[in-house]
């Protein structure tokens, strides 16, 4: 069913594209250029979504607005490291990054965070992509937003796999089941026994079961949670 929606949205963008410049509004028009962008991204079409992040990007400076600009440019990073250009990508999360802290904003601040490390284990640096994620953890956590923060963990738990660090990933992976349980949120709750059946960890109807070895990975979610010390 998403799949008809995706391609409504995009004709509807585009659409709106058609008449903001008609208008001759530009920041209408950035948007819409922005919203496309999004769509082509969940299309998987991400050079599409590379192209249609720029144009919006250039228009949001050209009117000025930084923080839309900023928000932007994170969402072509995105695109930008799905077309196989981590570098560029990690580039563009900094620039968002430096303007959303700022303006102090928290949440997209976040995001950026989360991203970084998706871009920075891309390049094969992960000390540092663990570490990006685990900003991204715990300021969800601090934010009260469990459902970013499950993603965040997810992520996290896959960074630490790539890394080797497989106990580790199996309870970042633990944390991203409690959350979406505490949100029943099933396709979560699914997406995430995968990951963990990927990072070696049988599961039980209520998510239980222990890391594959030792328990080091718990001390450095309680870190990223505010449970316990900080890193």
């Amino acid at each position: 069913m998403w799949r008809p929606r995706i391609c409504q949205a995009v004709e509807a963008h585009g659409q709106a594209g058609d008449l903001a410049r008609a208008t001759g509004n530009s920041h209408t028009e950035a948007s819409t250029w922005n919203n496309l962008g999004r769509a082509r991204f969940k299309q998987g079409r991400f050079e599409e979504a590379v192209v249609a992040h720029t144009r919006a990007w250039e228009m949001f400076r050209s009117t000025g607005d930084r923080h839309r600009a900023a928000t932007t440019r994170n969402n072509l990073g995105r695109a930008l490291r799905e077309t196989g250009r981590p570098r560029e990508a990690l580039a563009a999360h900094a620039s968002a990054r430096a303007v959303f802290e700022e303006v102090g904003d928290p949440e997209r601040l976040a995001t950026t965070w989360n991203d970084s490390g998706l871009a920075l284990a891309a390049l094969g640096r992960y000390d540092e992509a663990v570490a990006a994620h685990l900003r991204a953890v715990r300021a969800y956590a601090d934010l009260d937003d469990r459902h970013r923060q499950a993603v965040a963990a997810n992520d996290l738990g896959s960074t630490l796999l790539s890394a080797g660090r497989r106990a580790e990933a199996v309870a970042a992976h633990r944390q991203a089941l409690r959350l979406y349980k505490g949100l029943a949120d099933h396709y979560g709750e699914e997406e995430t026994r995968e990951l963990l059946t990927a990072a070696g960890q049988v599961t039980g109807a209520t998510g239980g079961g222990q890391p594959v070895a030792g328990r080091p990975g718990d001390a450095v979610i309680r870190d990223a949670s505010g449970e316990a010390g900080s890193p």
